[in-house]
């Protein structure tokens, strides 16, 4: 989980982000299929290379 932006791209052995907090933040994948979950504030969320899923949460988010 993540209070603060925060991209996968340079860790290969993770596949999972959860932003937290109310902030809007944003969160970046990498190459494996991730599921990144937004928090309630307006994120940006890219889930980069793979089959991923992109849960944007209750702020108004962008993808």
């Amino acid at each position: 989980a993540s209070s603060v932006s925060f991209s996968l791209a340079a860790i290969d052995n993770v596949e999972n982000l959860s932003l937290t907090g109310t902030t809007g933040i944003s969160g970046t994948g990498n190459s494996l299929n991730n599921t990144i979950t937004g928090n309630s504030g307006a994120n940006s969320i890219d889930g980069g290379d793979g089959i991923d899923t992109l849960i944007g949460g209750t702020g108004d988010d962008t993808y």
